[in-house]
């Protein structure tokens, strides 16, 4: 089994490899998508839409097809963000885009859509271990703006995915929102004990404890998270 993953952008290309290590151990990374063997995945980045889209996915389409060897990719896995769009909107966005380009063909590559609703800061959200319960106990200049966000949207309860936005003028997009809640978390944690989360700077969030957390929340609260419920069926149904 061969598995070519096209992700959104730098925070998926450092998270889905340590993810993978844990849930698919025997499936081993190549840094070439035409260097596979046998049980091996390859993962690229598009830094976004529409690019990832429109450019970046028929470009792997075409490269899994052109690829001459005895051995082929068995999937191509596309996991990128639902920002402003729901999870079948962007669904039906991307086949839409996929049709309208006669010169590509699928064959019999498996193609598996990832949405991530809203993103995969959303997701992230969805530990309850790293949300703070205390707020007494956060340090007076590590408390905001995570507690004003917590009193908008308590994600410990709530489920992250149904999150909207939060008023404020620096916000335009549920992604935005997203991401600054969830590093306002991090550092309501504590930066003094180095944890943070950025773009790039995903330590912790690729742990397979704080995997496992996310897990345990789907189990807990099978209502919730139900975007990162398909991925981690996906990957158990490659086992």
């Amino acid at each position: 089994m061969n598995l070519y993953f096209l992700v959104e952008g730098i925070s998926e290309f450092n998270i889905y490899p340590r993810w993978l290590n844990c849930l698919l151990p025997d499936l081993k990374r190549v840094d070439g998508f035409d260097e596979i063997t046998d049980n091996n995945y390859f993962v690229f980045h598009g830094g976004g839409q529409p690019q990832i889209i429109d450019e970046h996915l028929p470009n792997a389409i075409r490269d899994i097809n052109s690829f001459e060897s005895n051995v082929k990719y068995d999937r191509l896995l596309v996991c990128l963000d639902a920002e402003e769009l729901t999870v079948d909107e962007l669904r039906t966005e991307i086949l839409t885009s996929i049709q309208s380009k006669k010169d590509l063909n699928l064959n019999d590559i498996e193609l598996i859509l990832v949405v991530q609703n809203r993103c995969i800061e959303t997701w992230l959200l969805g530990n309850k271990n790293i949300v703070p319960t205390q707020l007494e106990n956060i340090p007076f200049d590590a408390s905001e703006p995570f507690q004003t966000y917590r009193k908008y949207y308590d994600v410990r309860s709530k489920n992250p995915e149904l999150m909207g936005i939060y008023d404020d003028p620096k916000f335009t997009t549920h992604a935005q929102f997203h991401e600054a809640y969830l590093k306002a978390v991090f550092k309501s944690r504590g930066n003094s004990v180095g944890l943070s989360y950025g773009k790039g700077k995903a330590k912790e969030v690729g742990e397979k404890f704080y995997l496992d957390q996310l897990i345990k929340r789907t189990k807990d609260n099978p209502d919730h998270l139900q975007s990162f419920q398909y991925f981690i069926s996906i990957i158990n149904s490659l086992k």
